[in-house]
């Protein structure tokens, strides 16, 4: 997702943006699908607090390894063996180079060492999409952000 890739880490979503003047640019010139209120009210669910946080320590887990959150994400789907496809989500020829570039077959698998890292994250949130953090302010019981129902 976007919210792993680290767009929206610095400057959040359009929709969730307190910034009258950035919402506006953001919905203006949309970095992805999250500054579009058709998607982005859809989307909630990956801009949880888990996982925002989650997102912050794979971003952590790349710049320690001298590459992008988007990088670290396609090296780590490259080296499942059950993984015969990926989907890339790029919104710009940047990010699909950049996303191609992480299946260059010169480039050495992730190791041990950032593998067992990336797991770790996984393992302490194994669901950090469904993570209702903010449930209280939904307004109805058993309802989410955009009216659905929740079990």
């Amino acid at each position: 997702s976007s919210t792993a890739a680290g767009k929206y880490a610095d400057v959040p979503a359009a929709v969730d943006d307190r910034s009258a003047t950035r919402r506006a640019a953001n919905l203006a010139s949309p970095r992805g699908r999250m500054d579009d209120y058709s998607w982005g009210r859809t989307l909630y669910r990956y801009r949880t607090r888990a996982a925002i946080d989650a997102a912050a320590e794979y971003a952590a887990i790349a710049a320690e390894l001298g590459m992008t959150p988007a990088t670290l994400a396609m090296r780590w789907a490259r080296s499942r063996t059950s993984v015969t496809t990926s989907l890339l989500g790029a919104t710009s020829l940047a990010q699909l180079e950049e996303q191609c570039d992480a299946f260059d077959a010169s480039a050495p698998p992730l190791g041990r060492d950032a593998l067992w890292a990336i797991d770790t994250v996984h393992m302490r949130n194994r669901l950090p999409l469904w993570s209702a953090d903010d449930a209280a302010s939904y307004g109805s019981p058993g309802r989410g952000g955009i009216g659905e129902i929740v079990p």
